[in-house]
């Protein structure tokens, strides 16, 4: 799991703003969790092993997810 959140390495050297970084990762992974215990996996009928989901690759995607930036709206 250090690995996927990316807690490797830190961004501060401050306690303080490293235990924010952890807790903001967590909070991430719970978010991340969260949607993919919803996704359906649809089974294929005679294949020899079931589908799993990958966590890390879900975890990326709900990382950009969240750092799309939304284009500017027009004004109403």
């Amino acid at each position: 799991m250090k690995y996927t959140l990316g807690l490797t390495r830190f961004h501060s050297k401050k306690p303080e703003y490293i235990m924010q970084e952890i807790w903001s990762r967590m909070t991430l992974y719970n978010f991340c969790e969260i949607i993919a215990t919803n996704v359906v996996i649809n089974e294929k009928k005679g294949c020899k092993h079931t589908y799993q989901l990958n966590y890390t690759r879900a975890i990326r995607i709900c990382c950009y997810f969240l750092s799309i930036k939304k284009k500017k709206l027009h004004p109403m």
